[in-house]
């Protein structure tokens, strides 16, 4: 695979894939994309060995909603290029395509490439941006499988709730030290890693609500929390459909809590020779 290309017409179709990509990122408009995956469909045909159009095609296929197409890209990548700064790139986007497709084998994939990327990575954007994704990946890890699913409906409690708990834990821990190093004046990249992290603390706090785990806070609080959260990824970064989906399932949660606390018996008041007591 060669980072330049002797054809022409390979090179401009990148370059109009990363126009309608950037368009994309300021108004997600996702009819950019399908742009950008139709120049970079061209790109590749007329040089299928261009990496700029191998690792775009890979990363338009994720932002499109179609990770599993988006994998075979950087697997080629990682396969075909010496270079370890390229491969520490490819194996970060390998881990969010693996996230985005949410199981639990497929998050631990995810996993164990972002932790490869924490190995080798020397710039302190991007592991920080991974520890960012970790703390999402933890947070998705949170909801339990079929398996844990069938466990919890026979109230067989022991193997999944410290699963849970051990998944908040890691979600708190990779939020934390990104928090920690965060900058009060964000750039764009920092805008994006401080809403990812915001988003997989708020992700964290409503599956935790979900399950009766070992908790320090009341449901409500848990819930209260991941609406701050989910609200400051928001304010972050508006019209990011993964987070306002995320607002979506943490507002239907308030208002099953409210149902709730609208059927908890309320103390009646009698007036008994003058004085108010309860009946």
């Amino acid at each position: 695979m060669k980072t330049q290309t002797g054809s022409r017409v390979a090179f401009e179709e990148v370059t109009r894939a990363l126009k309608e990509i950037e368009e994309y990122n300021v108004n997600k408009n996702v009819e950019h994309l399908e742009h950008a995956e139709t120049a970079l469909a061209l790109a590749r045909q007329e040089d299928q060995d261009y990496l700029d159009a191998v690792f775009y095609s890979g990363m338009v296929s994720d932002l499109i909603g179609k990770p599993k197409d988006a994998i075979p890209y950087f697997e080629s990548i990682l396969r075909e290029v010496d270079k370890p700064e390229v491969q520490t790139e490819a194996r970060f986007n390998l881990g969010v395509s693996y996230y985005h497709r949410y199981s639990h084998k497929f998050l631990a994939q995810a996993e164990s490439y972002f932790l490869k990327v924490l190995e080798d990575a020397k710039d302190l954007t991007l592991r920080n941006l991974t520890r960012a994704h970790l703390a999402q990946t933890y947070a998705m890890w949170m909801i339990p499988n079929e398996e844990q699913r069938q466990a919890l409906n026979a109230n067989e409690t022991a193997a999944v709730y410290p699963h849970i708990e051990k998944m908040f834990t890691e979600n708190q821990k990779f939020a934390s030290s990104v928090k920690r190093e965060t900058p009060k004046k964000l750039s764009r990249v920092w805008t994006k890693i401080a809403a990812t992290v915001d988003n997989g603390t708020g992700m964290a706090y409503m599956y935790l609500w979900d399950y009766p785990a070992d908790r320090h806070l009341e449901k409500a609080d848990l819930l209260q929390r991941a609406v701050e959260s989910l609200n400051a990824a928001e304010r972050k970064l508006p019209r990011d459909w993964a987070n306002t989906s995320d607002l979506g399932s943490v507002h239907m949660r308030l208002g099953v809590l409210r149902k709730e606390k609208a059927k908890t018996p309320v103390a009646s008041f009698m007036r008994r020779n003058g004085a108010w007591t309860r009946s």
